[in-house]
């Protein structure tokens, strides 16, 4: 009997200060003014956001014709097959730039003459792109950028010289369209 009294004892002191009032949540008004502040703010930012849309979509619509054009150098790391061509044959080289990630570059014929760990100065096929205003202002992105938005076809390969490696290794060019 001592044992139940001194149990119910413990749990109704347990009990009592969880059902005191002294610790209550914010009130109703508080919350839904933190709503209507949250709500405003948010109305604030989608306003802001639509107004740097309509900005950008006005300066990007105009567009340009160009010729992607020039030559770059990169070191080949890797030939490999175009296995949906061809499984066997290597139709493409795995280059990095200088400082560079690497990327795949579709070269064709010229794979033959490619030895990897060498260094080759690439001579791409004019293309023709139409790009906008302020893409062309910026110049020609890296060639791992060119090579996946303009599609840039290898029209020659020659072993790079000293001159050709550094810094100013990529020399490739938007040239307007008339």
């Amino acid at each position: 009997m001592k044992k139940t009294i001194a149990f119910l004892l413990l749990c109704l002191c347990l009990l009592l200060p969880g059902c005191s009032g002294a610790l209550q949540g914010p009130s109703v008004q508080e919350l839904q003014q933190k709503l209507d502040e949250a709500v405003a703010q948010r109305d604030t930012l989608q306003t802001q956001l639509d107004e740097a849309l309509a900005k950008l979509e006005a300066s990007d619509a105009e567009t340009v014709k160009v010729t992607v054009t020039g030559t770059f150098t990169a070191t080949v790391r890797s030939l490999i097959p175009n296995y949906v061509l061809d499984d066997k044959t290597p139709m493409m080289a795995v280059v990095t730039t200088f400082q560079s990630t690497p990327f795949i570059l579709y070269t064709r014929d010229q794979t033959s003459a490619l030895t990897v760990g060498k260094t080759y100065v690439f001579t791409v096929e004019s293309a023709q792109a139409e790009i906008y205003k302020a893409e062309y202002e910026k110049g020609v992105p890296n060639p791992a950028t060119a090579d996946a938005l303009y599609g840039l076809n290898v029209l020659s390969v020659k072993p790079a010289g000293e001159e050709d490696v550094g810094l100013d290794s990529v020399h490739l060019e938007f040239l307007p369209v008339e």
